[in-house]
């Protein structure tokens, strides 16, 4: 699928086409999208009226269409967003309908997207619904991407920010979000059997240090494995097929001050992004 942004991965893996979105095998946690704006099919679509704007330093534009009453995100926050990505000349190169959701999950400031978008987040708070322009060199550079995204093109986003998602685990300094989890009782992930998983894994400095979609060649890990930290046990505890979940990892519960060799530096928070595909 060329209109494939990173951000959509595990989105568009867990809702196969060739399967169906099945909606009524799929449970959300009780935290998931709560509407906080006025839906229409076509509301990131119509025209709005502006009410305010900004220009930073950095290239970033906010155009603000509504101001929410929410409180600011902050680094680290996990917030339900609906957007689109479109190119200068209004072709829509991202967004969360490419994998049939009225929203999905943002981790800011763990490189689920490009620089800018971790850094205009942070300009903003929950209930806004915003247009952004994020410049070439805080979006996708001089590369582009494959043939969708053009070389040194600007990206204008639009998004509304629907809530701030509240961790369905919270233990130390590990914070789990359930995505979603098939309603289907299958085998659990405990001390004694074997789980497969796709993963993504990334810190502030390393975006994606471990990315299993590139290859398509999933994780299989037990519990006491070497790279199992404290954080992955806690959250993948009773884990079963089809779980889709996102973890912030604090260093006491990650590698600490050792670090994790080149991947993950010391006392660094690393962000997961898991999808469980077989419990043995």
């Amino acid at each position: 699928m060329k209109k494939l942004i990173s951000i959509l991965f595990p989105f568009l893996f867990a809702c196969n086409p060739s399967e169906g979105v099945k909606k009524e095998h799929v449970q959300q946690d009780q935290d998931s999208t709560e509407i906080v704006i006025p839906v229409t099919e076509t509301i990131l679509d119509d025209p709005h009226q502006a009410i305010d704007q900004k220009i930073y330093p950095n290239g970033i534009e906010i155009v603000w269409f509504q101001k929410g009453k929410g409180a600011k995100i902050t680094l680290g926050d996990v917030v339900d967003i609906d957007y689109k990505v479109r190119l200068r000349d209004s072709t829509i190169v991202d967004g969360n309908y490419l994998a049939k959701l009225k929203s999905i999950p943002f981790a800011v400031g763990y490189h689920m997207q490009t620089p800018g978008w971790d850094l205009a987040f942070q300009e903003l708070s929950i209930g806004d619904f915003v247009r952004i322009k994020i410049p070439s060199k805080l979006g996708r550079g001089k590369k582009g991407f494959e043939d969708v995204i053009p070389a040194n093109a600007d990206n204008y986003l639009t998004v509304r920010v629907l809530k701030k998602r509240i961790p369905s685990l919270s233990s130390g300094g590990t914070h789990m979000y359930l995505v979603h989890s098939d309603t289907f009782q299958g085998k659990r992930f405990n001390e004694k059997n074997f789980l497969l998983m796709h993963l993504l894994a990334s810190t502030q400095k390393n975006r994606y240090f471990t990315n299993s979609y590139e290859k398509n060649k999933p994780f299989g890990v037990q519990w006491k494995d070497k790279y199992m930290n404290e954080g992955l046990r806690k959250s993948l505890k009773n884990r079963k097929k089809g779980d889709h979940l996102l973890l912030i990892v604090a260093p006491q519960d990650a590698y600490g001050a050792k670090g994790l060799g080149q991947l993950v530096g010391p006392n660094e928070t690393i962000f997961y992004d898991i999808q469980v595909l077989e419990v043995i």
